[in-house]
């Protein structure tokens, strides 16, 4: 079978599973030859290297996941708008799901018009924000947060 065959019949869980299958035998592996003496896998540098990328890649599921939830939010909003009850009319509208829970927030002394958003499984917290400035260009911002929204920080990558 050809490689570029190949990789369109696994899912990509599985490649995942397969993938730390390898790993764990290989570090298996070392382990059984250096037994208690091991030297250290990476140096610092190489150590501040992969918590980076791994770091990013976090950062990068979570903007895909606040995206979307924000997607979904934005046509709950819209439909609201044209055919929903006159209380939610040109509101905030909140939006709740058995996979996420999204609510108007805001920091003090921020300009910026911000939603919570409450992720269930895996259970993370995220912060989308955006500000439209006297031009009429829109500035987004995507923020890991704790689960009470009172710490944010900025996700660096990119979706």
């Amino acid at each position: 079978m050809p490689y570029s065959d190949a990789l369109d019949r696994w899912p990509e869980d599985d490649l995942i599973d397969r993938y730390l299958d390898i790993s764990q035998w290989l570090a298996l592996s070392f382990r059984k030859k250096h037994g208690n003496n091991v030297p250290p896998f990476f140096d610092d540098e190489d150590q501040k290297v992969m918590e980076r990328i791994v770091q990013q890649e976090k950062d990068r599921k979570l903007r895909r996941r606040i995206e979307a939830a924000m997607e979904l939010h934005r046509l709950l909003s819209t439909t609201v708008d044209r055919y929903g009850q006159e209380q939610f009319k040109h509101g905030a509208v909140s939006l709740e799901t058995g996979e996420v829970s999204i609510r108007r927030g805001a920091t003090p002394y921020s300009p910026e018009i911000e939603y919570w958003i409450s992720f269930r499984e895996p259970e993370d917290y995220g912060v989308y924000s955006f500000f439209v400035h006297d031009d009429g260009r829109i500035s987004r911002s995507y923020y890991q947060s704790n689960a009470d929204f009172t710490h944010k920080v900025y996700l660096t990558a990119r979706g």
